[in-house]
């Protein structure tokens, strides 16, 4: 097991390298076109609530590392045995600190069991490049509900497609 864990890490630290030694800038007019996948488990006094999310994402980079778009989500939540779905959409921006760390932000609304609310989800994430054109997201959230009356920290795994991009 011990062998496994470390020829794991090993690939994830080439996978980094790569991506750092590469320049990792993306170009006004590119678009992003991806999504991500997260699991959160939120555990109360009394019960716990286990959520898996995906987020299929878009967005136009209005100019150098900057992009506008928007985000859909989509959530199983199970509670005590109970399940229940909900529907967000969420207006979003990222923006590439010295490529490839970046910040996202969105504000939107999120639908469940006939209940609306506001949301506002704040990300943090590092693209890994595979290529040119794919990279490979770990990326760390919290999401704001309510106003601030709940928030959800997750974490997930994104995947994005740049198309018209050009590699510096």
């Amino acid at each position: 097991m011990k062998s496994f864990f470390r020829i794991a890490g090993l690939v994830c630290l080439g996978l980094l390298l790569r991506a750092g030694a590469s320049g990792q800038t993306v170009n006004q007019g590119a678009w992003m076109v991806g999504g991500s996948a997260n699991f959160s488990v939120t555990s109360f006094s009394d019960f716990t609530v286990v959520t898996f999310g995906l987020n299929p994402t878009a967005g136009y980079f209005v100019k150098d590392d900057l992009a506008l778009g928007g985000q859909l989500g989509l959530a199983i939540i199970s509670t005590e045995g109970e399940t229940t779905s909900a529907v967000s959409i969420v207006p979003l921006a990222r923006y590439y600190f010295g490529s490839p760390f970046f910040a996202q932000a969105g504000i939107g609304l999120s639908s469940s069991e006939g209940r609306t609310e506001s949301i506002l989800r704040l990300s943090g994430g590092y693209s890994i490049f595979l290529n040119p054109a794919v990279s490979l997201e770990p990326v760390f959230s919290i999401r704001f509900e309510n106003g601030f009356d709940r928030s959800t920290i997750l974490f997930g795994v994104g995947f994005q497609v740049f198309l018209q991009r050009v590699e510096q």
